[in-house]
């Protein structure tokens, strides 16, 4: 079919010139998402490879989305081909010459592309001027690079490791993030870019056998794979052949600086040592002979698209002028930097090669300049508003009135939903007004107008698209879903990360670190030591105690071993071996945690008594309510909606507590909590500790339930006097669904006709008084409590039974690590981070504690920064004034947010991206943790800067907490010290502030187990539930060899959970995940997890102590043991060759041929006690 024939003029005009070889084309009047509409009709008409320029990161995302919409739902030109495929190639969202690296996920992403044009898969390209004016790698170089594996190939491991250090991969542990890599016997672990899990390679000699993708929080082995390409990990990337002539060509490059300060020497010692360090990108004229443009990458006949020219023109100019000004900087500086050329091109260059190619410009307004040269083109594009209207249905009225206008016009109107429910929604609503909207059957946009049969009837669409137009010519139009629910932001979840971690890892455990054992109380740990006693070498965890005294715990043992975990700062005693004072402690503790027990099972027992409402099981209006949500539900999220539903659908008034931080989905949860209730008449009131959460709650909730006959109302002092009153009056008479407030709610003066729901954020934060008012409330409403404050894992197990919890700890699939800089106060850098941060429509967050001094700081910013706006805040000004400077800063009316370690804990800004601390030194772990928390929520790299002073005017102290403060970039031990810190204080937020001095006497895991053991012991549990703690004393060599797993940080924290596994089904699935990280298990390996197969039947079958040697295995009952004579008798009589008894309450094992034996019948033995035992009378 004739293109003609396909499109209506302008398109058919605009394509038929680029078809006929019109260099420069330009379209004007173009509006949002029609751009991404209009190239993928070029490109599929025309069979085009396109570069679209792009004037900002901010512009190119929406783009980007919009083409892989119109991409997949454009008919008939919707079969893609292999080199169809879609790239945006992001920036390194760095400063140039910054003194660090762009974050691996973003270097993946942009080799990803390149490997892409090379290998002929990019159908369309988006590029902004930060990466079009950097050089890279040449392709040649690039090729050499890739790394084809597949399942059988012949190759030797070392070769393979060698290649990935080839390629820029570093040598890990444990795999964690992409451009990682670990080696441990017949194991390679690899995370490339290619591919969304990391890989495990396994071999058998110098074969690879499998290739398995795993998941890395589980580390277990999930899809295999045939094959597989290996892109390099970073654009920069030592060349094992060529390091020395890197170090002559950095000395030769910058002979000037070699006598002029310490970073020339520190950049050659690095260079020296193969290392990577932080700005090492700056440096890539020493690896690689050529560098080349990003114009080398794509063909001759690529058509390039540039939206709003002057602006990416603008923009590169901007940047190249940055680009100079930073390299005269480190030029005073005297610090090594190559000059703008060798990294770089420069606009004229850009300008230059763009000549060469074919060019279409999406000009909003035409620039009429060299018009000679160009195709102008006029599109009669509008965009879609239906402005001035604040709910659902009153935009749909209007949209109505202009739908019919649209169908008069021969025009076929598209709306695009983001998921099937929003698309329901909209049909119930049109026919509440008799009109009609259907389903596309096909999820197709049909441009071929012979097709479509009625012009009238519009047509649903799912998908995502930043915005709908209105295409007369073509006779077009697209409503986007905002148009008609307003706008929304898009966040997708990925799963969480184990929290358990934060307590009972081992992995980070060092020499001098404190421990706990159940009965010896708090050593110090001095590593494995390996002893050879009686012949058999055995591995012990090596603890001393006070005066030099040493404890020897045998590996087998580790269960009864905790690590010491306290709050920061408080340092605990070391107990004396053959001293009383441990059990003092315990039982002291054991005695506080009785009474706390006893009041939780109190109050929960009075609750499960009480009448409450039973709210009715979800109708039709709730599934409606539930779809227009526009994220994916995570499971944990799920999992917590249902609990409280369940809970409502009770006749027992519900009290449950939802644990997640910001942005994880709590809010949802309580919105659908709310919903229930109102819709069902009664009433619901949110009670928030500060006005300017209550406003953002108030916004979201009217937001989410604008559509619907539920009026949402907020209490705070932003309401008139006028305003107040009349929303008491209509709480009291029931004309108000939801009101949302802080403890103003709590007045005296606020009646309620039917109230039946209270949600509480942050119940901690309130007054005593307050607390005591809402404790009126448990008894007769049901409460939904909210909180942002981490609940260890421990913890929650521990009060099962007795405290109703449910925890959503999925953090959204977008959010990236935060880059954590510590470093001098720089004028320069602050600058650099704040337009960095500005400049992709970012705030930022500006933390100075000193509030005598904070003008000052304001004044120094307007200086280094003329166009930001600040906003000031800080503990000592009106509480007025300070809610007037955050709404500010919400709406975006400031830049920057210049404050005091004030930031509320609660609000979710994701605008905010980048976090500057001043005096970072001054600040605990667990403080810099929770600030360093504020950004990173809306899926761009955030910063976190940390300033402090010359290190020459710190302490020693300061300098210490400086190198665990520079932890705070990973997952380092400082990392997990702050974790700890939060996790405690929520611990007493749950438990009552008593409670804390104990945790601080004997260490929070052991706490937790006593917790667990109280209430076990007060709820009466039967024997059949109880178990005891089964010693084993083993004298076969059972142990972890080092030549299996050579790091000695993963040996500990496998035998520790090992010695934890309370069940034999989780011990073999503990056993296959070894096996599949690190290969066949050794002999001393599996006779470890044998071991352990004794314990575990041991403690199920009340033995309190299992002695095992080569020739015989000794069993002693516990005191607790009771079963019936006579079948134990039986028991014994079946097996009487092999078992004898030594007394009442032990027996041996013994008359088997080898160990395996030995222990493989003692197995079956206890496991057949284990099913004949009676309970516990």
């Amino acid at each position: 079919m004739p293109v003609e024939e396909k499109t209506k003029p302008p398109l058919s005009d605009l394509i038929n010139a680029i078809e006929s070889g019109a260099s420069v084309a330009d379209a004007k009047g173009l509006q949002v998402s029609s751009k991404a509409f209009l190239t993928i009709l070029i490109h599929r008409l025309l069979q085009k490879k396109i570069l679209i320029l792009l004037p900002s990161s901010k512009i190119a995302e929406p783009f980007y989305n919009d083409l892989i919409f119109f991409s997949n739902n454009l008919k008939p030109f919707n079969d893609k081909t292999a080199s169809d495929e879609i790239f945006y190639f992001p920036h390194w969202e760095t400063v140039p010459y910054e003194k660090s690296s762009p974050y691996a996920e973003i270097s993946s992403k942009r080799l990803l592309v390149l490997d892409s044009l090379l290998n002929n898969r990019a159908g369309i390209v988006l590029i902004t001027p930060e990466s079009l004016l950097q050089k890279f790698m040449s392709k040649n170089e690039l090729k050499e690079k890739f790394l084809n594996i597949e399942a059988g190939m012949e190759i030797q491991k070392e070769k393979l490791l060698e290649n990935l250090l080839l390629c820029g991969y570093q040598d890990k542990d444990i795999v964690e993030e992409k451009g990682d890599f670990s080696s441990r016997g017949c194991i390679v672990d690899v995370f490339t870019s290619l591919i969304k899990n990391p890989l495990r390679i396994e071999f058998f000699g110098d074969e690879i056998v499998s290739i398995r993708e795993f998941d890395l929080y589980s580390q277990k082995s999930t899809n295999r794979l045939k094959q597989v390409k290996i892109l390099p990990a970073r654009e920069v990337f030592y060349n094992p052949y060529s390091s020395e002539t890197i170090v002559e060509e950095f000395k030769k490059y910058f002979f000037d600086l070699k006598d002029k300060g310490e970073s020339y020497e520190r950049i050659l010692n690095y260079l020296d040592g193969k290392m990577y360090f932080p700005g090492i990108e700056n440096f890539n004229p020493l690896f690689f002979k050529n560098l080349e443009s990003f114009f080398e990458y794509i063909s001759d006949d690529t058509l390039i698209i540039s939206e709003e020219p002057a602006q990416v023109k603008e923009k590169t100019d901007e940047f190249y002028k940055e680009i100079c000004a930073q390299w005269e900087i480190l030029k005073k500086e005297g610090y090594p930097s190559f000059h703008p050329t060798g990294l770089y091109i420069s606009p004229d260059d850009i300008e230059k090669s763009l000549k060469k190619y074919q060019q279409v410009f999406f000009d909003f307004l035409s620039d009429t300049e060299n018009s000679k040269e160009k195709s102008f083109f006029s599109f009669d594009i509008k965009t879609i508003s239906f402005l001035g209207f604040e709910g659902g249905v009153d935009r749909l009225k209007s949209c109505l009135h202009q739908i019919k206008k649209f169908s008069e016009n021969n025009c076929k109107v598209y709306f695009v939903c983001s998921n099937e429910g929003y698309g329901k929604r909209l049909q119930k609503i049109f026919r509440e007004y008799d009109a009609e909207v259907v389903f596309n059957p096909e999820n197709r946009i049909k441009v071929d107008f012979s097709e479509i049969a009625d012009f009238s009837v519009p047509e649903i669409l799912t998908g995502k698209i930043s915005g709908g137009f209105e295409f007369e010519s073509a006779g077009l139009v697209i409503i986007s879903e905002e148009e008609i629910f307003g706008k929304k932001i898009t966040r997708r979840f990925r799963r969480s990360f184990d929290s358990s971690i934060f307590i009972s890892d081992f992995g980070d455990i060092s020499s001098g670190d404190l421990l706990v054992h159940i009965d010896y109380g708090v050593g110090k740990f001095q590593g494995i030591k390996k002893f050879r006693i009686d012949g058999i070498e055995k591995d012990f965890l090596a603890i001393e105690y006070l005066n030099s005294e040493f404890l020897y715990v045998p590996v087998e043992n580790l269960n009864l071993v905790q690590k010491y975990i306290g709050v920061q700062g408080f340092v605990p005693k070391l107990d004396h071996l053959a001293g009383k004072g441990w059990e003092r402690i315990k039982e002291k503790a054991k005695e506080s945690i009785r009474r706390m027990a006893k009041k939780l099972l109190g109050i929960y027992a009075k609750r499960k008594v009480a009448d409450g409402y039973a709210f009715s099981k979800d109708d039709n209006w709730m599934s409606e309510f539930e779809s227009t949500f526009e994220y994916e539900e995570t499971p944990h999220q799920l999992r917590a909606i249902e609990d409280v539903k369940k809970d409502m659908e009770s006749s027992k008034p519900m009290d449950r507590l939802i644990c997640g931080d910001v942005g994880y989905g709590k809010t949802e949860v309580a919105l659908r909590a709310s919903f229930k209730a109102a819709n069902e008449s009664k009433q619901v009131a949110v009670l928030v500790p500060t006005t300017i959460l209550a406003q953002q709650h108030y916004q979201t909730f009217a937001n989410r339930f604008s559509p619907f006959p539920i009026r949402v109302e907020v209490l705070s002092r932003f309401c008139s006097a006028r305003k107040e009153k009349e929303i008491i009056e209509d709480l009291k008479n029931g004309k108000v669904d939801i009101v949302i407030g802080t403890h103003r709610l709590l007045s005296d003066d606020i009646e309620f006709k039917d109230i039946g729901l209270v949600i509480i954020d942050e119940e901690q934060r309130f007054g005593v008084k307050h607390k005591e008012k809402l404790k009126k409330f448990r008894n007769e409403v049901d409460v939904l409590t909210l909180t942002a404050t981490p609940i260890p894992r421990t913890l929650q197990l521990s009060l099962m039974g007795i405290r109703d919890m449910s925890i959503i700890d999925t953090p959204p699939e977008d959010r990236q690590p935060i880059k954590t800089i510590v470093t001098s106060f720089n004028k320069e850098l602050i600058v650099q981070a704040i337009k960095r941060e500005m400049e992709r429509g970012g705030q930022i967050y500006f933390v100075h504690n000193r509030v005598y001094s904070i003008h000052g700081i304001e004044r120094l910013l307007k200086n280094l920064v003329t166009e930001a706006r600040i906003g000031v805040a800080h503990g000592q000004m009106k509480k007025s004034f300070l809610e007037d400077v955050m709404i500010r800063f919400i709406k975006k009316e400031y830049d920057i947010l210049l404050c005091t370690s004030i930031i509320e804990s609660g609000l979710d800004i994701p605008a905010v991206n980048t976090i500057i601390i001043n005096r970072a030194d001054r600040f605990g772990l667990s403080d810099l943790y929770q600030l360093r928390g504020r950004v990173g929520r809306d899926g761009h790299v955030a910063y976190a800067y940390l300033l402090i002073p010359p290190k020459a005017v710190l302490t020693d102290d300061s300098k210490k907490r400086l190198r665990v403060i520079e932890e705070l970039s990973g997952l380092g031990s400082g990392f997990k010290i702050a974790a700890h810190d939060l996790e405690i204080r929520g611990a007493g937020n749950i438990l009552g502030e008593e409670q804390s001095g104990q945790i601080l006497a004997i260490g929070f895991d052991l706490y937790c187990k006593m917790i667990e053991e109280t209430i076990n012991e007060m709820q009466d549990l039967s024997t059949e539930d109880k178990r005891t703690r089964c010693v084993i004393n083993s004298k076969i060599e059972a142990y972890i060899p080092e030549n299996f797993v050579e790091d000695s940080r993963q040996r500990i924290t496998i035998y520790k959970k090992l010695s934890e596994i309370g069940h034999i089904v989780n011990l073999e699935e503990f056993k296959e995940e070894i096996r599949d990280r690190f290969g066949d298990l050794p002999e001393a390996l599996n006779a470890l997890f044998k071991i352990s197969s004794l314990r575990i039947l041991g403690n199920e079958a009340m033995v309190s102590k299992i002695d095992v040697s080569s020739k015989e295995i000794r069993i002693t009952f516990s005191i607790s043991f009771k079963m019936s004579p006579d079948i134990l008798i039986k028991i014994i009589s079946e097996r009487e060759n092999h078992i004898k008894f030594l007394s009442e309450n032990s027996l041996v094992i013994r008359n088997l041929k080898d160990i395996n034996q030995l222990i493989d019948f003692t197995i079956k033995f206890m496991e057949e006690i284990i099913k004949r035992r009676k309970p516990e009378v």
